[in-house]
């Protein structure tokens, strides 16, 4: 994914700041209103030349209609809608330090990751990552029962010193 939505979690992390977070980057805009117009025009014109006086009558009928289209309610700030935004555009959405979110606002979480999984019949490249402690998935899955083969969790061990040095030193000679 070149372009996912992060979203960083913190102790005060709610459900609701988790989706407008992602919902404030991808930046949706949403057709307010529709206009339509029909429009027919006659335009019969009379030309006479008698002895050199030349006459020219134009008459012109024009009708137009315009019709305004709008929505009743603005599209809702949901787990399901952020999918079909995120699905639509090919992106991810990736939460990080998962474990600092509270216990009573995992429960939500882990069940909006049940809609993505639904939505990727939909939309293939939808995806979440939750980057976190240990256990994570684990965690996911005592929220919501249904996650159980829809979550897969990655070990990624702590680097060694040599594994951080040759990261620097690759880094060094990009920049020379």
């Amino acid at each position: 994914y070149t372009n996912p939505v992060a979203t960083r979690c913190g102790a005060e992390t709610t459900y609701e700041k988790l989706l407008c977070s992602a919902f404030d980057q991808l930046n949706p805009y949403y057709v307010e209103g529709r206009s339509a117009q029909k429009s027919r025009s006659i335009s019969p014109t009379q030309q006479a030349d008698f002895l050199r006086i030349r006459a020219s009558v134009d008459a012109t009928l024009s009708k137009s209609i315009t019709q305004l289209e709008g929505r009743l309610l603005p599209p809702q700030l949901t787990a399901q809608r952020l999918a079909q935004f995120l699905g639509e555009q090919g992106m991810c959405w990736i939460i990080e330090d998962f474990h600092k979110i509270p216990p009573a606002e995992k429960l939500p979480f882990a069940q909006s990751l049940k809609i993505f999984s639904d939505m990727s019949v939909e939309y293939p490249d939808v995806k979440i990552v939750t980057i976190g402690a240990t256990e994570t998935a684990r965690q996911v899955v005592e929220y919501d029962s249904d996650m159980i083969n829809r979550v897969s969790e990655l070990l990624v061990p702590l680097m060694t010193t040599a594994e951080l040095e040759e990261i620097i030193f690759n880094g060094q000679k990009l920049l020379a």
